[in-house]
């Protein structure tokens, strides 16, 4: 049975109209499952929609029964929603094993969230379309790029999460054409449509680099935490990870300001930063201190390149764990808030930037699978 003749009996059966045959095809299918699934060419949102059809079946059923002093119990009923029942078991079970829903399969998955909680794992060389609740196409992936269309009547924010795990990197082109590329360990909340004439506003943690469109009567805002960056069209990378203490904007292009998000944004009031400058939010104290920089550094992580400033060697570590999908434990105390430059070309093979790491701060280390111990 496909999966559109299995919504429909679905739909059959949330109205109380199936047929003893199309019952009998039902339980045929039930069995079937019990051997093979014929489910893993589904999207989560077709497993989630079959999910939710079914509990409202089950749902009207109960009822129905909880009614059974003023109405006769229909068992052909309760049998049949209890087949459908276990099928679901078997899809969600099946969805479990074969498609990552556990948190911690997820977590090395880039994967999407839509508006109906339902969850999309992004393969890097998969080719498909994100559909809204109501079926419509409202973006294509392609490789490692998400692309949403403009779609002029919309009318309301509808929000979709994107999250890119430890080791990977992905590029997001919203509604209004803004290019959005996602470092690892990056997660961004946002509209699947911007409204006309309104604020373009974007949530994120972890690091990314924008390219805004420039639009006069609908700034673009980028939230990170207490921090709002507001832009008409620019050029910036924002660095925000959730377990450092700071948080960074750095203007290639353009004009930024930057403002507490709990306050209104005020142009005499706010921050306003210049291409080539450096902004540190200071989460403690809620200072923003800038300084002039060379760009390239911090956008370096576009090309691939690791590239480190007067960074703390903890800090290091923390990127190449991010970097690399791997865990690192420093056991060398003497190490841990000292500042190093470091720099390590292209996509460098872990191995190597350990090997050069050994060498020239004379570090020692050993591999046990997925995790590294500094000595």
């Amino acid at each position: 049975m496909n999966k559109e003749l299995l919504f429909d009996l679905l739909s059959k059966f949330k109205k109380g109209n199936c047929s003893k045959e199309e019952e009998v095809i039902l339980y045929q299918y039930f069995n079937s499952l019990q051997n093979t699934d014929k489910t893993l060419d589904w999207s989560f949102k077709e497993k989630n929609e079959a999910r939710i059809r079914i509990l409202k079946r089950i749902s009207t059923t109960i009822r129905d029964n909880e009614r059974g002093k003023r109405k006769k119990l229909d068992w052909r009923g309760v049998t049949a929603v209890a087949v459908i029942f276990l099928i679901f078991l078997i899809i969600s079970s099946k969805i479990v094993q074969n498609n990552g829903i556990k948190e911690e399969l997820l977590n090395n998955e880039i994967t999407l969230e839509l508006e109906d909680g339902s969850i999309e794992v992004l393969k890097k060389n998969a080719e498909i379309n994100i559909y809204d609740s109501q079926g419509r196409v409202i973006g294509k992936q392609k490789g490692t790029k998400l692309a949403y269309k403009k779609n002029l009547e919309a009318n309301r924010l509808i929000y979709n999460i994107l999250t890119v795990p430890y080791g990977e990197f992905f590029v997001l082109q919203l509604s209004d054409g803004s290019i959005v590329q996602l470092n690892s360990g990056t997660k961004i909340k946002y509209p699947n449509q911007f409204l006309e004439g309104m604020e373009r506003k974007v949530f994120i943690t972890g690091e990314a680099f924008f390219d805004v469109a420039k639009d006069d009567k609908a700034p673009f805002i980028v939230n990170i935490d207490d921090l709002d960056v507001k832009v008409l069209g620019t050029k910036f990378n924002v660095n925000a990870y959730p377990e450092e203490l700071k948080k960074e904007v750095v203007l290639v292009e353009g004009l930024v300001d930057l403002y507490l998000e709990s306050q209104p944004y005020n142009k005499e009031t706010s921050f306003s930063l210049k291409p080539g400058y450096k902004a540190v939010f200071n989460d403690f104290t809620s200072e923003i201190t800038k300084t002039k920089v060379s760009t390239e550094i911090y956008t370096a992580w576009l090309n691939g390149e690791l590239v480190f400033r007067n960074m703390s060697f903890d800090n290091i570590l923390k990127n190449l764990e991010r970097h690399y999908n791997v865990k690192i434990i420093n056991l060398n105390n003497n190490l841990h808030q000292q500042k190093f430059h470091a720099s390590f070309g292209k996509k460098p093979p872990l191995q190597m930037v350990l090997d050069e790491l050994k060498e020239i701060y004379k570090i020692d280390y050993t591999i046990n699978k997925n995790t590294i111990t500094i000595n």
